[in-house]
């Protein structure tokens, strides 16, 4: 659908960067430029496919959460050979979950925080 902008600027010396955020509606393959993704689902599960875990500079982070409170979860898919926290798929069921994965820059995603 587009990218939505959250933040920028600065705060007494602490800088604050630009993330830019998929938001989607459909099944979406992340990019390597993408901070995150906000995927509504509706009543269907929709899938967000993560980059190859190389793709990603190990350390930077990638969020994902779901938007609405329709029935479709959204579930975290990882590039083939891939895995998040060493298990083929992970899933966001319930209205603004939110999972933060961090590449290991080899080829696993470490969940840092589901909220």
């Amino acid at each position: 659908m587009g990218y939505v902008n959250i933040g920028s600027g600065a705060i007494e010396g602490t800088e604050i960067t630009t993330k830019e955020f998929e938001s989607e509606t459909v099944a979406y393959t992340v990019l390597s430029g993408d901070d995150g993704v906000l995927m509504t689902t509706g009543s269907t599960a929709k899938v967000v496919n993560l980059p190859k875990a190389t793709t990603k500079t190990s350390g930077n982070s990638l969020t994902i959460k779901k938007m609405d409170s329709g029935g479709g979860a959204v579930t975290v898919t990882p590039f083939a050979g891939d895995t998040v926290e060493n298990a083929s798929t992970d899933s966001l069921a319930s209205q603004f979950s939110t999972g933060t994965y961090v590449s290991d820059g080899v080829s696993n995603w470490i969940k840092v925080s589901k909220i």
